[in-house]
């Protein structure tokens, strides 16, 4: 028992330092595909590319499947029973969650709430890139005391996400506060909050994206007025930023990429 230990211990030593390839070396094959495979999900069906490949979206909310009874995704994504696949989901990230403690990623927070919508459950992971966050709450260190009053500090809120790992408690379940991390603009997280989306309003709040011909992954969208130059900005920063995560997904090497981007900004 003890020398299982000892061999045990030597391993996690080697790993501190050592290359992301290395340490994915270490991992039984089968249990790399299964964490390639919800990474694959991530980046082409939700938007963790755009926080780990960009270089504008502080953070990014990804929902994986617990009790699903709908397609969450578009069947002709996926290749045999499509419920098996999406159902499978929940299994492939809890093998990864087996295997994190060997990455280390201090500038990547990662947070699990649990949802519900109807009779389905997901399980919400948000992905924050923590100097991204740092600069966004300086930028708008105005708005956040406003909500969470005058005692708040960036280095105070970012010690205590990373203590609690949840994000919505800490900003109060403000939808603005939200859209501001989410990278979503002041504008358009401001006039969500203040629910100005109907018809009549002075500029009524469209779904904002912009498609590129082509484009296989799922784009950042949100409401926000079309003619806004901060959203046309925000929208412009994002499209050009979609060429660089289809050329890692289709990356022989893609996990690799993504996991020493993970590990490192």
């Amino acid at each position: 028992m003890n020398r299982l230990f000892f061999l045990f211990f030597l391993l996690i030593c080697s790993l501190e330092g050592a290359e992301v390839s290395d340490i994915l070396k270490t991992i039984p094959p089968k249990d790399r595909q299964k964490i390639e495979k919800v990474f694959t999900y991530l980046v082409q069906r939700d938007s963790l590319g755009y926080v780990l490949f960009g270089e504008t979206k502080p953070a990014a909310i990804c929902s994986i499947p617990i009790a699903c009874k709908y397609a969450l995704i578009p069947p002709s994504f996926v290749e045999g029973p499509f419920f098996k696949y999406q159902n499978s989901l929940k299994q492939c990230w809890a093998i990864w969650k087996h295997y994190e403690g060997r990455f280390k990623h201090a500038n990547l927070i990662v947070c699990e709430e649990h949802n519900r919508f109807k009779s389905s459950s997901f399980l919400q992971l948000i992905f924050i890139n923590k100097p991204r966050l740092k600069q966004l709450l300086e930028q708008y260190e105005e708005d956040f005391i406003q909500v969470l009053g005058a005692n708040f500090s960036p280095e105070e809120f970012i010690a205590r996400l990373e203590q609690k790992k949840q994000l919505r408690p800490l900003i109060r379940h403000d939808e603005k506060l939200l859209g501001l991390i989410l990278g979503f603009g002041k504008e358009s997280a401001e006039a969500f909050k203040n629910n100005d989306l109907s018809e009549t309003a002075d500029h009524p709040l469209g779904y904002a994206f912009y498609r590129p011909p082509n484009c296989s992954i799922t784009l950042v969208s949100f409401r926000g007025n079309p003619e806004s130059k901060e959203v046309q900005e925000l929208l412009e920063a994002y499209t050009k930023e979609i060429p660089v995560i289809e050329e890692a997904l289709k990356s022989d090497s893609f996990l690799v990429s993504l996991l020493e981007k993970f590990c490192c900004f």
